[in-house]
Formats: structure tokens, sequence, C-alpha cells
């Protein structure tokens, strides 16, 4: 009727599947420890094989930390319950029990501390920390084992010791391996095929036919010690030929029947000592010797197959992708040669790798004329000699090749020195710039046709304004100031009559105004003083009157030679000065100004400099910058140029060069 909520569902099934695998591992090791008792030595009472303290050690590091304290608490009450249902005393089992919990603990802890949480023995720090917790941590718990055992059973504490650090040594680097082995590969048993299958059936079966040669009861005493290493060609095979899961189970198979034999008496090791657990303790020896070389040979050649790989599928890559690339690549090395065209240099060039095998046949194709390949050599070399002395990049450089079919075609070449399998190989890079060298061409012929166009509304606009300004002045003006003069004659002949006095004073005044405007718009058409007084003096009168009209302190210096100037340029240089002026009142809010003017023999230089407020960043590129653009197509209408410094609160400083025409 009711439902239970989601969470506690949730809760109910983790608890669940935490107790079946607390109850898998129970079991599991309840069989490796009354498999290891069936083979306790006399008098140590310790097991001479002990396969649990593998399978104790894999089970943690199978399973996150936060776990291992359950594990460890069914280890420990595992074991204890083995070791008393196998006739030992409470105690001993306990210290017994203790010991193995204490050896799989500080085993799994060093094991993730040196190698991470993650552990597949597929890699070679892996091998060499399971053979220090086997060698070392090992033989630190094996004390308390021995330590419980002599004072159990009264041994010998050396011989204790050595039948403990043997026998969790071998079940440590044999069984750890294989396990983990399967369970993180798990997956990759139910894709293998039945070749491989079968395959890794005949490969077991001959190494354990080869065991039983070697460990068989039809073993000699002659030389029997030199026996064993017939192994070791064996292993390596298998080291090449097979994964490190599989090199762990081969392994695996074949201690299980060294060690079948040798507690039977048969053997290489039955004939080096008297006692069972000394026959063991020298197997389990080999064993360890044997093992450690086979795994960690096996992660290093698994290595190096890994990496291989990854090369050639890197290799693969790099290929596709120069293949594809629409810039002409070319590969060579240090011998000259040409190793590689990808289709678009062939395209573009016409050249076949056939016919290019080296560079000495490429670069006569390439430079017909001997000084220009002679200076893209010495060029080339030298920037790859930099590009490899400083560590820096290669910088491009500028060079035009002819094609197969005689046409010539201008690139940027660029050159990069390859790693890997392609090491001592040089990637030359070649960019097809001949549309870009175009385009730049015509967009400088475009530029130079807005210049001129510039230049000549410019010369154009003043000579109408001068026009203008003369028409105004000469006849406009003239005719205002004769009607002035008749009129002030008119005026004195006239009765003495206040209200018509009164109105010719009022026409001569509005006469005099108009007059003063004509005069004013003359000046603003065609300032008078340029032709005059000259640039300088103009230039004294235009800064005076816009001190009078904005009542800001401007200074004026000039060194010119008036000779020098051509029209264009006094006009060009005055206009910009009353466009510089207009913009500080208009905008900079400074309180002073500073103008210079300097000429030399070849350039005209000029700078305006106020104390204002100064300009945000990127107004002079502003289309709505109508002043600074005025002044820049004026400057560049000369040939000139324009440089502005300015920044907010620290005024701007606006400096022109105009190149002077040559004398001669």
């Amino acid at each position: 009727m009711f439902e239970k909520p989601q969470g506690e569902s949730n809760l109910s099934g983790s608890w669940r599947k935490e107790a079946i695998e607390l109850a898998v591992v129970a079991i599991a090791y309840w069989a490796a420890v009354r498999l290891g008792l069936l083979l306790v030595a006399r008098p140590e009472g310790i097991a001479s094989v002990w396969p649990a303290s593998g399978l104790a050690l894999a089970v943690l590091l199978l399973r996150p930390k936060r776990r291992w304290g359950k594990l460890l608490a069914v280890i420990f009450v595992t074991n204890a319950a083995g070791n008393l249902n196998g006739g030992n005393s409470l105690p001993v089992t306990l210290g017994f029990a203790l010991a193995n919990a204490l050896e799989a603990g500080f085993g799994a802890w060093v094991m993730t501390a040196l190698c991470g949480s993650k552990i597949t023995f597929e890699r070679s720090r892996e091998v060499l920390a399971l053979l220090f917790v086997a060698a070392v941590m090992n033989g630190f718990t094996a004390l308390l084992g021995a330590a419980v055992s002599v004072w159990a059973f009264h041994g010998v504490f050396i011989d204790s010791w050595m039948v403990w650090w043997a026998a969790d040594g071998l079940g440590i680097i044999l069984i750890t391996p294989f396990i983990i082995g399967w369970v993180v590969n798990k997956r990759s048993l139910l894709s293998m095929s039945p070749r491989h299958i079968v395959e890794g059936v005949l490969i077991a079966l001959s190494l354990a036919l080869f065991a039983w040669l070697v460990f068989g009861p039809f073993t000699v005493a002659e030389k029997p010690i030199l026996r064993g290493y017939m192994v070791f060609p064996l292993l390596i095979w298998l080291v090449f030929r097979l994964s490190p899961r599989s090199v762990a189970t081969a392994l695996l198979l074949f201690s299980v029947v060294a060690v079948w034999n040798t507690l039977h008496g048969y053997g290489i090791f039955s004939f080096v000592s008297q006692t069972q657990t000394e026959r063991l303790v020298s197997l389990q020896i080999f064993l360890s010797v044997l093992i450690g070389f086979g795994l960690l040979l096996s992660t290093i050649v698994t290595a190096r197959k890994r990496a291989e790989a990854a090369l050639e599928t890197s290799e693969a890559k790099f290929r596709s992708i120069i293949e594809v690339c629409p810039s002409p690549l070319a590969l060579n090395d240090d011998q000259q040669r040409v190793t590689f065209l990808n289709p678009a240099f062939v395209q573009t060039f016409g050249y076949t790798l056939e016919e290019v095998p080296t560079l000495s046949d490429w670069w006569p194709k390439a430079y017909p004329d001997p000084d220009y390949r002679r200076w893209v050599a010495e060029t080339w070399l030298a920037r790859v000699e930099k590009a490899k002395r400083s560590g820096e990049e290669f910088q491009p450089m500028e060079v035009t090749i002819r094609c197969k079919d005689g046409t010539r075609r201008t690139v940027l070449a660029t050159a990069a020195s390859l790693i890997g399998s392609f090491e001592d190989t040089h990637l030359v890079i070649l960019h097809d710039i001949g549309g870009l060298k175009q385009a730049e061409q015509m967009l400088k012929l475009s530029r130079e046709h807005v210049r001129r166009l510039v230049q000549n509304l410019e010369t154009v606009r003043e000579e109408e304004h001068k026009h203008f300004a003369d028409e105004l002045h000469d006849e406009l003006g003239q005719i205002l100031t004769a009607i002035k003069i008749d009129l002030a004659t008119v005026a004195a002949e006239c009765p003495a009559e206040v209200r018509l006095k009164e109105k010719m004073d009022g026409v001569q005044n509005l006469l005099s105004d108009g007059i003063l405007g004509v005069h004013t718009l003359c000046r603003e058409l065609r300032p008078g003083a340029l032709d005059d007084l000259g640039l300088e003096g103009a230039l004294t009168g235009l800064v005076e009157d816009w001190k009078s009209c904005n009542q800001v302190e401007c200074g004026f210096s000039a060194d010119i030679d008036e000779e020098a100037l051509t029209d264009k340029i006094r006009t060009a240089v005055f206009r910009i000065a009353q466009e510089a002026l207009t913009n500080v009142s208009c905008h900079a809010c400074a309180s002073k100004v500073e103008m210079n003017l300097v000429a030399d023999e070849k350039t005209l230089n000029f700078s305006v400099t106020d104390n204002g407020c100064g300009m945000q960043p990127g107004t002079e590129s502003k289309l709505t910058s109508f002043g600074l653009l005025h002044i820049r197509e004026r400057l560049e209408a000369l040939g000139g140029e324009l440089h502005i410094e300015s920044s907010p609160g620290k005024g701007t400083r606006i400096e022109g060069a105009i190149p002077l025409p040559q004398k001669g």
C-alpha cells in the first residue's frame, strides 16, 4: 500500500550490495587461508605458501580507501577463524590474524601512495612498488608473525621469519597482479576471439609441460640449479607475445606446477636442502625473482608497444593533416633528402617526389638565377642556425620560386624541426602569397590615387578660396567702402538735423560691420598673411588671435626657411595649426599650449602640445574624429606622417613631419 521513498530504496540497495561484496571477500579469503594451512611448516607453525596475502592486498587495491576498514575487519576475522579452525590457540590465531591484516593494510597504503589509487600493474612503477611491498613491508610484518611463532612453537626466530617472509612475499607478487589484471580488464574476456582463446590454451599447456619437465619427478641431480633458468628464454618470449595480465597468469600456472612437485620431493630444489621447508623457501625465492623479472619486463615491453602504437597513430594523423593541408608542405632530412611532398606542393609547383629526390636537385629548378639561389641558401641556413642556437621559432622569409611550367610564385617560407620518429626531419611550409602581394600592390596604388586626389582637392579648394577671397575683397569690399565714403560726404553736407544725422551714422556703422565681416571671411577663405607675411607671420597672428579669444597661454616658436616651402606646404601647415587649436578649444580644457615649427634641409617638423584632459584610448581611430582625420589627410597628401601621444589626464601632443622638395 505504501511505497518506500526513493532515497531509502537506494540506501538499502547499497547496503545489500556492500554486504554481498564483504561476503564474497570472506569466502574467497577463507578458501585461501585453508589452502595455505595445508602447507604449514614444522616446527615453525607457519604456512610455507600463503596465497591469502596476495588476495588481501588485491581486494584493498580494488576498492576505495573509505572501505578499507570494513575489508580489513573481514580479513582479520576470517583469518582468525581459519587459523582457529586449523587447530591454533586463540592467542596464536589473533597474532597471526593481526600480522596478516597489517601486512595487507600497510602494503595497500604504500602502493597507493607511490602509484595512485588506480593500479593495473601495466606500469613499471606499480611492479616496482609491489616488489618493494613484498620484500620490505612484508619483511616488517613478518617480524610479528615470527615472534608469535617463536612464542607458540618455540622455533628459531630467523627460520620462522624467513618462512613467513618467503611465503607471504610470493603470495603478494604472484596472486595480486593476477587478480587485479583480470578484474580491471574483465570486459576484454568477453571480446576475445576464438583464435586468441585457442592460442591462450595452447600457450598454457605448453608452459605447464615445460614446468613439468623442469620440476617433474624425473629430474636428476646433475646440475639441478642451472636447469631452472631454462624458463627465462620462454618467459622472455611470453613477455613480448602476451599482455601483463596474461604473463601474470602464465607465471601463476608455472608456480603452481613448481610448488606441487617440490612439495612431493621432486624438482630441481629437492636436491639443495634436506627439509621440505628449506626446499620451499628456496623455490619461493627463485619464483619471486622469476615473477618479478617477468612482470617488470612485461610492463616495459607493454609501455614500449603502447608508445609505438601511439606514435604510429600520431604519424598517421600527422600525414593525414599535411596531405589535406592547402599549403604546399615538404619533409626533408639532414642529408638533404626530400622524403615527402603533399598534394598541394605538387599541384602548386608541378614537381613530384621522383623529380626532386634531394634538395640539390630541387634548388636549381626552383631558383634558376645563381646569385638569387645563393642568397636564398645563405639566408635560409642563417635563420635555421639562429633558430637552433636561440631556441626561437624560425623567422619566415619571402622568396620567389620558379614552377615546373616556367611561371613564378612568391611564397612565404618557414621551417620547423620535428621530433619522435621524425627526428632530424624538417617540415618546410610554403604559403603562396602571390595573390596577397598583388592585392597589396593594388591597395598601395589605390591609396596613392586617393592621396593624389585629396591633394588635388585641397589644392583646388585653396585656389577657390583664394579666388573668392580676392573677389570679395576687390569687388564687394571696395563697393562697400565707396558707399561708406559717399555717405560720409552726404552726411557732412546735409543740414544738421538730429534725426537725419542719427540715420546716417547708423548706416555708416552697418557698412563698417559689413566691411569687417568681408575682411574676416576673406581671411578664413584665404589668410592674406600667408601671402604677405609668410608662414611664420601668419601663424604668429593666428596664435595671437586664438589667445585673445580663448584666454589661454599659448607659446609659438619657429625656425624655418620660408624660401624652401611651397605654397601647398605653407597652406597645409597653417590649416593643420588652425585645426589643432580648434580641437584644443573644443575638447582639451587646457591652460597652456605650445606650438613649435622646425625645418632642416629635408623635413619640416611641427608639434602642438597641450596640458589638457587628453584623449581616451582609440579616440584617434574613431570615424567621428573629423579634426584629426583632416590633419592626417593633409599630411598624407604631402607624403608626411602624423604621430599622436595622448592619455587621459596627461594632455595631448601632435607631431607631424612633411618632406621638403629637394633643390636642383
